[in-house]
């Protein structure tokens, strides 16, 4: 019974999706993106690398609107950031597709 009580914690850790992380940077000069055609309306955050991310594009986090109910919060840490020229930071846990490419998901940020 302890055995089979390890093979089913080990596997529940092996599903866990390894975090990424963009620091904390300066989105002063950076593009963003709104966009309200298609299934969600989302924000594009460009060239911002979010470090270990298994995702394909890994410069530009992407802030969804649908299933995210702090994205407006999220959208107004950004402009914030932008304006006032503080850092801020983007976590993520997975990935979103879009057109056939994964992009980096954004489920916290952080402003300095």
């Amino acid at each position: 019974m302890k055995k089979l009580a390890l093979v089913v914690f080990g596997f529940l850790f092996s599903l866990e999706v390894a975090a990424a992380s963009s620091g904390y940077v300066d989105i002063t000069d950076n593009n963003i993106q709104l966009i309200s055609s298609g299934p969600s309306s989302r924000l594009f955050i460009y060239d911002v690398t979010m470090n270990d991310s298994p995702c394909e594009n890994k410069d530009t986090p992407v802030i969804m609107f649908s299933d995210n109910e702090i994205a407006k919060e999220m959208y107004a840490m950004v402009l914030a950031a932008k304006t006032a020229g503080k850092k801020i930071s983007f976590f993520s846990a997975s990935c979103v597709d879009m057109s056939g490419v994964t992009y980096t998901l954004v489920t916290s940020t952080y402003l300095d």
